[in-house]
């Protein structure tokens, strides 16, 4: 069996990012945000040649595949924080964040033996996916002479859907999901002595 393998690969991407921030006191309270762009593209040319001889050097197989693998992969996401410092040792943060993320891979095969080229459909395919996913979140600090308290609360959506297209061999298909989460976080210590070499924590 001799198999002579080759593969010409492509690969670009770009990276962009924005950010911004206003501090509207001395005492550190500002808002900030960032807007973020990446981009992924591949492009894959490969050709696989197969043969197969007895000891002679008789032909008793030969084929030559072709496989053309283009991918793109598109990702946004845009965040927004504010810190708001309060009176008596305490901080209010909140935050926004939404991130989209598009993904387009494609294999196309074909085979050729004999002189006749035909498509190669167990191998072909061509697979899309969508992703959004926006979260909020909220948290709140407060310091005490011995007590450090620290608790936040992040609602996250996730919406996603993927497609994976057919061929006269095999049929489409679709999934869609969507759901909702909430992370509620807490914090406590507490400095056993004035010079907290002995802290008690809790989470």
């Amino acid at each position: 069996m001799y198999a002579d393998n080759s593969e010409n690969l492509k690969f670009n991407n770009l990276t962009a990012n924005v950010n911004v921030r206003h501090q509207f006191d001395s005492l550190g309270k500002q808002l900030s945000a960032d807007i973020d762009y990446v981009t992924y593209s591949t492009y894959s040319d490969q050709i696989f040649l197969n043969d197969v001889k007895l000891p002679d050097a008789t032909v008793v197989y030969q084929d030559k595949q072709n496989g053309k693998l283009p991918s793109q992969i598109d990702i946004a996401a845009l965040k927004v924080d504010y810190e708001n410092p309060l009176n008596n040792s305490a901080k209010l943060d909140l935050g926004f964040k939404s991130s989209y993320t598009k993904t387009d891979n494609e294999a196309i095969y074909t085979i050729t033996q004999n002189d006749v080229t035909q498509d190669n459909y167990n191998l072909s395919n061509h697979f899309k996916y969508n992703e959004m996913i926006n979260s909020l979140y909220g948290n709140f600090t407060k310091s005490y002479s011995k007590i450090d308290i620290q608790a936040g609360l992040r609602f996250e959506s996730t919406i996603l859907n993927g497609y994976q297209l057919g061929n006269l061999l095999k049929p489409s298909s679709t999934f869609n999901r969507t759901y909702h989460n909430l992370f509620p976080t807490l914090y406590l210590s507490y400095k056993l002595d004035s010079l907290s070499n002995n802290v008690l924590k809790l989470s």
